[in-house]
């Protein structure tokens, strides 16, 4: 891939710059874009990886155009910038993989990786003649990075990985499309260009790969937000989205809408822990969580605040309906049991139900709910009160 350069170059059409100059700068825009991600959301390492990966064949791009390398890298030859472009590319695809299906490396494979890391300062450092052995090397090591990687999500793919086969393709079309393009440099291949004097099987093959892998970040990231919004134990949502839906539901009632909100705690619940252990207190979680589900109308939103209580936000409900709700769910929960060695086990409820009104906001309305819920336990629990 790099010997292109080396060579005379052909006469050169006028477009040719702008070309590449239109290739380099959607990778790297579409990598800043990533980078600006990361920054917002440093947990969500795959974007960084991404991102490297978009910009560091955003510069390889560069490599193959004289007047525009050396204005963005003065001092910099492009033959040293292709062969660092290659490994921070090579090392950006390994951990995004890693990252993508939580892929552990085996031992020599993790050795191999900080190896190969260890180019980029070589690559920056080592003059011309040992740097043209380093780039053989790692043409080498890239072209056995590609057939481990695609083993790897071959193994993925048969275990149902998410998205693991859009991934598996584009590794293998682009490990396809760089070999053709090593066997064109040493002569065993004719050339196929998109853009004269660059190879342009190499960027038909990396245009599908940053694809697949943008498909499979976005998918991670969606993933992770709705992980992030469902509590795992109960199928419930998280307290987070339960504010998020206050907040905008109470601006809803001061435009003339009703909504009502239904506090739940099982009454009790800390003897269930202590008598027959968390594994059976967990199960009861999960079993009153399908009940709420079950109960709550189409666009209600029910949720698990925390323990035991749990809440359910009722859209288009006045207070007298809302209370019936309330009850039949009470019911429900007291009819409910969950098998036990010997026997059953079952628990009871205290639900608050309080309806939101103009002048309320967010904060009124739950402490609004929590009061009544509060009498509820006061009165002897297992009851719905109405604020």
């Amino acid at each position: 891939m790099m010997l292109v350069l080396a060579q005379a170059a052909p006469a050169i059409p006028p477009f040719r710059d702008a070309a590449i100059a239109g290739l380099v700068g959607m990778f790297t825009a579409i990598g800043l874009y990533h980078l600006v991600f990361y920054g917002m959301r440093r947990h969500a390492s795959e974007n960084l990886w991404f991102a490297l990966l978009s910009l560091s064949v955003g510069m390889l791009g560069l490599c193959y155009s004289a007047s525009l390398f050396s204005a963005i890298f003065p001092g910099m030859t492009r033959f040293r910038g292709m062969v660092l472009a290659e490994v921070v590319a090579g090392v950006s695809i390994a951990l995004l993989i890693r990252t993508l299906f939580n892929v552990r490396f085996r031992w020599w494979e993790t050795a191999a990786l900080l190896a190969f890391t260890g180019c980029v300062p070589a690559a920056l450092i080592l003059p011309a003649t040992e740097l043209r052995v380093l780039h053989y090397g790692v043409d080498v090591v890239v072209l056995l990075g590609v057939v481990i990687l695609v083993s790897r999500v071959v193994i993925l793919a048969r275990g149902n990985a998410p998205l693991a086969r859009l991934v598996l393709g584009g590794i293998a079309v682009f490990g396809f499309c760089v070999l053709a393009d090593l066997l064109a440099e040493y002569g065993a291949l004719p050339w196929v260009q998109l853009v004269p004097g660059a190879p342009g099987a190499f960027w038909g093959g990396f245009l599908l790969l940053i694809f697949t892998f943008g498909v499979a970040t976005a998918q991670r990231w969606t993933l992770s937000e709705m992980q992030a919004g469902i509590d795992p134990l109960t199928g419930l949502a998280s307290r987070r989205v339960l504010d998020d839906e206050l907040a905008a539901e109470v601006e809803r009632v001061k435009a003339g809408g009703r909504s009502c909100l239904l506090l739940i705690d099982l009454d009790g619940f800390k003897r269930v822990n202590d008598v027959h252990g968390h594994v059976k207190g967990d199960e009861v979680l999960r079993c009153v969580g399908l009940l709420l589900r079950q109960h709550a109308r189409p666009g209600d939103l029910a949720a698990r605040l925390g323990g035991e209580e749990m809440a359910v936000l009722l859209r288009d409900v006045d207070l007298p309906r809302a209370r019936e709700l309330a009850e039949r769910l009470r019911a429900a929960v007291e009819v409910m049991t969950v098998p036990i060695p010997g026997g059953a086990l079952s628990v009871t409820a205290s639900v608050g139900v309080a309806a939101a009104t103009p002048g309320h906001d967010k904060t009124a309305l739950v402490h609004a709910a929590d009061k009544a819920l509060y009498m509820a336990k006061a009165q002897g629990r297992n009851r719905v009160i109405a604020a």
